[in-house]
């Protein structure tokens, strides 16, 4: 009867265990909310949202996955203006999304990668196959959490762009969840939340949800020019005047990574210290003009 009992004691303990460990890292688990910006060049210069939100387990060729669904605002601003259903899931560190056009499932992620590893991204024929390579590693602590992100890049057969930089481990990308063809239109990441790991927000808008309409956003662009974009060791900053402005980088993580006040029409940015990916830079002119503008190190 003891041994019974024993042998009933740690096949429970194996179990839960084993379970625990598995929802450590759980990808997108029920409930889990992705907050990206999307743009509109025409007509209204109209910068929105997509919203992710992981709704349910379910199964797709036999193999268990979650369903989220992807919702765009309209051109108007107006929420969930159209949506469409997407299957991923997660295997020993690896995230996988399911290709309708293939009826399978295909790596997206691999964060058992260290630096200089790689994975391909095999949603395209093997004459057409993209290359993500990680950069460098390191750890994040988000709400008390430690998450593990990769400095990543990708390499591209077939013009896929907007999958460079951070990734963050149970996030995802911080420029787009998926590689992308227009990187003005889908991304960057504002914001990440679910159950267990809280709320996260890169802090490039005011709000998850916030929309702006292009009055101001023409004016900025006319404004100021940076340039190279995306750029290596320095870039410049050309406004159209010569008064006082200051100058900030912000992270994907939100951390100001550089600060200066300057004058005149062009300034040299410089830039190795900056590890690859996307940045934001804000820049506060005479007039009190808040300028964003999203910028990448290559």
């Amino acid at each position: 009867m003891r041994t019974n009992r024993l042998i009933f004691l740690i096949v429970i303990f194996v179990f839960v265990f084993n379970y625990s460990k598995t929802k450590a890292q759980d990808w997108a688990p029920i409930g889990a909310t992705w907050h990206y910006t999307m743009s509109y060049e025409y007509p209204l210069y109209l910068s929105s949202f997509i919203k992710i939100v992981s709704e349910k387990d379910t199964v797709i060729n036999g193999v268990n996955c979650r369903k989220l669904i992807e919702y765009k605002a309209a051109p108007d601003g107006t929420p969930n203006y159209y949506k469409f259903n997407l299957y991923m899931y997660e295997s020993s560190r690896k995230v996988y999304y399911y290709v309708d056009s293939l009826n399978r499932f295909c790596l997206l992620y691999d964060f058992n990668a260290n630096t200089g590893d790689w994975w391909i991204l095999d949603e395209y024929p093997t004459s057409w196959e993209d290359t993500v390579k990680v950069l460098s590693t390191s750890t994040i602590t988000i709400n008390g959490q430690q998450r593990k992100t990769m400095n990543t890049h990708l390499t591209s057969n077939n013009g896929i762009i907007g999958f460079d930089g951070l990734a963050i481990e149970g996030i995802g990308n911080a420029t787009f969840m998926f590689p992308t063809f227009d990187m003005n239109s889908n991304g960057p990441l504002r914001c990440y939340q679910d159950n267990i790991l809280g709320i996260y927000t890169t802090g490039i808008t005011p709000t998850c949800e916030t929309t702006t309409i292009g009055i101001e956003e023409i004016i900025n662009n006319d404004k100021v020019t940076i340039f190279p974009n995306p750029f290596t060791d320095y870039f410049e900053v050309k406004l159209n005047n010569e008064a006082d402005y200051k100058i900030e980088i912000i992270s994907a993580l939100n951390q100001t990574v550089y600060c200066c006040t300057t004058k005149g029409e062009i300034t040299i940015i410089p830039t190795k210290q900056l590890v690859s990916g996307l940045y934001l830079i804000k820049i506060l002119t005479s007039d009190n003009q808040i300028i964003t503008k999203t910028i990448i190190k290559e």
